[in-house]
């Protein structure tokens, strides 16, 4: 991901590659609930509490998300045998296989010792998975140990033995190589072996692929921390972003050559950008002038040449009409300038795909609305908005806190999500109404355009 901006906090593309192919993407609110489950190996039925959902605002050198999110997400463990939930579907040969290996000593001596994915990493090795799954299983079980000094540099130990593994058998330099290379400096720098973390990055330095961004300034990073003798686990860093990184960056190639891309250049400031190979790539822009509208992030697909199916004219003939339903809500300036001292600056976003304004859609499917769209749908017309919820728009503030959803045809619009801030958060919850909502399903908001608005509750058998 590259940015305009001369300094802005970013993630690596090489250093997120393994946390992007490994775990699974999060949304946009930290949500837990407890599920029925059954031990594969015993048949034990129980009760778990697992997480659902989680807002990501950043990420730490060592793959750590960070924010409304649990970091790493809870596993059910069976409470008779404890056995981990870390693969699904398990074959009657690997369920015969675990079974002496979760009742052995070892393994209950560990149970009682080290947390569950420590566990979810000896149950992969058991099940010969690859040396990268079973390397980031114990990665995650540091997030879990980090105030146990001990326990913390075991799972540590434990992860950079099977990353390093992994690198001994590795024969291709792509993204996945670079992201193991930079976390086994990483892990050597939290174990406190600071000459061993220093002749790491010393050796990979002088590959060409780290002589560019993300990887050199993570790279001056490290050295600088290990410099200090700082183990402590430390945020991704701001990236210095030269013109010449932009220039050469593939996607901001692709971006430049659609047309339209001087005007738009014109009318928005770019923001961010990354590639989502070979699919599309996504760009944030802000409108310049005086716009209720603080970011659009869109989505642009292409071609199976990489060729853009849209050219920046036809993104902006649809933000112009997604502006004008937009700018009807003056009372949104209103939830903007409400926000706590201390607090995170809130934004209202637009969200675009090809030119449907929605973060999820395909071309020539201005239906598709998603996993929630059966429930919108309902609600939207339990409301009796006109029309259809074409608009999708998203209040942000540090993480999104609400989401709001319009349509041309009506002048009042539809919260379908409201997440309110974590208790444990510094400042307060703001002084507008929308702050001090309590909402949760099956109940959603109707407001129109003045601010005004009520709360209401689908049927009980519609949801």
């Amino acid at each position: 991901m590259l940015t305009k901006r001369s300094k802005c906090r970013w993630a690596p593309t090489a250093i997120l590659f393994l946390a992007t192919i490994l775990q699974p993407g999060t949304v946009i609110a930290r949500t837990e609930g407890s599920i029925k489950a059954t031990c594969p190996l015993d048949g034990t039925d129980f009760q778990a509490l697992v997480d659902f959902s989680g807002t990501q605002a950043g990420l730490r050198l060592d793959l750590k998300p960070l924010g409304a999110i649990a970091a790493p997400p809870r596993l059910p463990v069976c409470p008779k045998c404890g056995f981990v939930f870390i693969k699904s579907d398990l074959t009657e040969a690997e369920k015969a296989a675990l079974r002496p290996f979760i009742a052995s000593p070892q393994y209950q001596l560990w149970r009682k010792t080290y947390p569950s994915y420590f566990l979810g990493g000896k149950i992969l090795d058991r099940l010969a998975a690859p040396e990268t799954a079973i390397a980031y299983a114990f990665l995650q079980a540091s997030w879990q140990a980090e105030f146990d000094p001990e326990k913390h540099k075991a799972c540590l130990s434990e992860s950079l033995a099977h990353f390093q593994r992994y690198l001994q058998g590795c024969a291709t330099r792509d993204e996945a190589w670079i992201s193991v290379e930079l976390i086994c400096g990483e892990i050597f720098r939290q174990m406190g072996d600071f000459s061993q973390a220093q002749a790491w990055f010393d050796r990979i330095k002088t590959n060409p692929e780290f002589q560019v961004n993300p990887q050199r300034t993570i790279l001056k990073t490290e050295l600088s921390l290990i410099a200090q003798k700082d183990a402590s686990p430390e945020e991704i860093p701001e990236m210095e972003v030269t013109d010449d990184d932009i220039a050469k960056d593939p996607v901001y190639k692709i971006m430049k050559s659609m047309k339209g891309f001087e005007a738009m250049l014109q009318r928005f400031e770019l923001i961010r950008w990354s590639d989502n190979s070979p699919q599309g790539f996504q760009v944030q822009v802000h409108p310049k002038g005086n716009s209720i509208l603080s970011n659009v992030w869109w989505f642009s697909p292409l071609t199976k040449d990489a060729l853009g199916i849209y050219d920046w004219n036809r993104f902006m003939d649809a933000y112009n009409q997604a502006n004008k339903v937009v700018s009807r809500h003056a009372w949104l300036k209103d939830w903007m300038s409400a926000r706590d001292q201390g607090a995170p600056p809130r934004e209202v976003l637009l969200f675009m795909t090809g030119i449907v304004p929605r973060m999820i859609s395909y071309p020539g499917q201005e239906d598709d609305y998603g996993v929630d769209g059966p429930t919108l749908l309902k609600e939207w017309s339990s409301a009796g908005l006109a029309g259809k919820p074409r608009y999708e728009i998203g209040l942000y503030e540090g993480p999104i806190v609400a989401e709001l959803y319009l349509a041309d045809e009506d002048s009042r619009g539809l919260i379908f999500l409201h997440y309110p801030h974590e208790p444990d958060l510094s400042f307060g919850p703001g002084s507008y109404w929308l702050d001090g909502l309590d909402l949760s399903a099956p109940s959603y908001v109707v407001v129109d355009s003045n601010g005004k608005w009520e709360k209401k509750t689908l049927a009980y058998g519609s949801y």
